[in-house]
């Protein structure tokens, strides 16, 4: 599932929310894949432990506020599909 869009725009809201700099696209497509406790201290390293946790609640916040955005297939995963 491409889910870069939704996960992009939850953490820069999740930023927000928490009043802390808004991360670059760039800076949230670099932590995709760790776990949310970790990518919280890598984007924001200077920002003391509660602030980091508030970040990641209000990520997980902000990721099931946004159920209705879209993540689709990569290309060509559904043709995959059948052949499977």
């Amino acid at each position: 599932m491409d889910s870069l869009d939704k996960i992009v725009l939850c953490m820069q809201r999740a930023a927000q929310k928490v009043a802390i700099p808004v991360p670059s696209e760039e800076a949230v497509k670099h932590i995709i894949g760790l776990s949310l406790e970790k990518a919280a201290e890598q984007l924001f390293p200077a920002l003391p432990y509660g602030k980091q946790q508030a970040l990641v609640d209000a990520y997980r916040d902000q990721y099931h506020a946004n159920q209705h955005i879209d993540t689709p297939f990569y290309n060509g995963i559904s043709e995959l599909a059948w052949i499977v």
